[in-house]
């Protein structure tokens, strides 16, 4: 009451505040009405355009709604700066009608701004993923699109160089076509004139019963095979002969055809273990005891070691079949135990049983034999030589694998090695032999003998100084 004036000033210029806030409320709410425009222009099938375009309708209803708070504020502001110098009491009561329109606009204000940060932004957001994930796909597209074009190019150029040979064939066929027709129509015709035919010949004379019983036999059938279910027909002409299978030479089972492959490997290995645990050389005391000449060979100018007592008879040959008779002996005894074991331990197929051992003996003879040769003619070298024969004979054997799937070396090598005929008539053996394959196998396998007994028995002099040396040089490293 005693401040009129100064109330109706400030409340002019609060009047004047608010209205001049309209504008921001008209700039915000047209933003939205042209974002609202551009959502609409998205793809329908976005998920999230939808919801965005409802969240945008919700705050452009909010601002609107604020705006007319703000309005309705100014107005009454404006009123009351000119009714607070007429009625103190009207002026208390638009003091608190403003109050309320305070609060109700600053809650209208409260709430756009919540809704926008919690529902318009993230959408906004997710919006902007989307459209970049669009464009993105959408370059991609666009480079696809390209290179389908230039290979479209291509084709067409393609065809259109081509258009006149397929056109001519198409001509050539119809051709065919037109021949074949005709050719069924003939075959047709004469059908049914053969089925009147029999049918007219049916009721001749005596004379005549043999043509036409033949005639009508021919005829029916060919009836019948022009009236036949067409799907029956057409599986007789895809299919006319069945196949029927005839195993000659039948194996059992897996672990029988495998079986020859690594029962020879075990007979190898077997040898290698003999050679390994005893030893192949005869001591000189041994020697002497032989000859009569007591514990001790008389000492004598010349090299201790193989062949040092052949001047008193104990040539270099009897020291090799003397000592290799009890590796002969023990190697007979492992593929022995080896071969019974897969027949009547492992129960593994064997048509010709005596074939089956036979094989296991002579390889066992063989292979201790070349492992013989190879140790006491080179000593420790040649029991690692006869190691590098095994691994090589397990690749290139062609036990687990055929031949003709691995490389050329082995192919080349495959015949020069002993497992693949100890394994070939080993296979012979359990399931049949066509014509002399058993016996061809095994004389190849014997033939290996050749030169394991030319090494150990001849070539074997020349070396015997080297292998010395070599010998003595081991042992000076007390290591070996």
């Amino acid at each position: 009451g005693k401040d009129s004036d100064t109330a109706a000033s400030q409340l002019t210029t609060l009047s004047e505040q608010v209205s001049s806030s309209e504008s921001l409320y008209d700039t915000y709410i047209t933003s939205l009405n042209h974002m609202h425009e551009s959502v609409e222009q998205l793809p329908d099938s976005d998920s999230a355009k939808q919801a965005l375009l409802e969240a945008i309708d919700r705050e452009i209803t909010l601002l609107e709604a604020a705006k007319g708070d703000s309005q309705k504020l100014a107005q009454q502001l404006k009123d009351a700066s000119t009714q607070v110098t007429q009625d103190t009491a009207a002026a208390e009561r638009s003091r608190k009608e403003i109050l309320n329109r305070i609060t109700s606009a600053k809650q209208s204000i409260s709430n756009v701004r919540d809704d926008y940060a919690t529902n318009v932004k993230p959408k906004i957001d997710a919006l902007a993923s989307t459209v970049s994930t669009l464009i993105s796909q959408t370059d991609n597209m666009i480079t696809q699109l390209s290179g389908t074009a230039d290979d479209l190019d291509d084709v067409t150029g393609d065809v259109g160089t081509n258009v006149t040979s397929i056109r001519s064939t198409l001509g050539a066929i119809a051709k065919k076509l037109d021949s074949s027709a005709a050719t069924v129509k003939e075959l047709i015709t004469k059908l049914e004139t053969g089925g009147n035919a029999g049918d007219g010949n049916s009721d001749g004379g005596d004379g005549d019963n043999d043509a036409s019983s033949s005639d009508s036999g021919e005829s029916d059938e060919l009836r019948a095979l022009a009236t036949a279910n067409a799907s029956t027909l057409s599986t007789l002409i895809s299919a006319p002969v069945a196949l029927q299978r005839v195993s000659v030479y039948p194996i059992a089972n897996y672990g029988s055809a495998m079986a020859p492959f690594y029962t020879i490997l075990s007979i190898w290995v077997g040898a290698i273990i003999l050679c390994a645990m005893l030893k192949v050389t005869i001591s000189d005391r041994e020697k002497a005891h032989v000859l009569g000449l007591g514990d001790t060979l008389p000492r004598v100018a010349g090299p201790s070691g193989p062949g040092n007592a052949s001047r008193w008879g104990l040539r270099l040959d009897h020291e090799y079949f003397g000592r290799y008779a009890i590796f002969a002996l023990l190697a007979l005894l492992q593929g022995t135990l080896v071969c019974l074991g897969d027949m009547y331990f492992l129960g593994v197929q064997a048509n010709h049983a005596l074939q089956f051992l036979a094989v296991g003996w002579l390889a066992a003879l063989v292979f201790s034999n070349i492992v013989y040769t190879l140790t006491v003619s080179f000593g420790d070298i040649g029991k690692a030589v006869a190691v590098v024969l095994l691994v090589m004979q397990v690749a290139g054997s062609g036990g687990t694998f055929p031949i003709e799937t691995l490389p050329k070396f082995f192919q080349m090598l495959y015949p020069f090695l002993p497992f693949p005929h100890a394994i070939d008539a080993m296979h012979a053996a359990m399931a049949g032999s066509y014509g002399n394959e058993y016996l061809l196998d095994m004389v190849y396998l014997a033939l290996f003998l050749i030169p394991s007994l030319l090494l150990g028995l001849v070539l074997r002099k020349p070396v015997i100084r080297l292998n010395n040396w070599v010998s003595r040089n081991l042992e000076s490293t007390k290591v070996m």
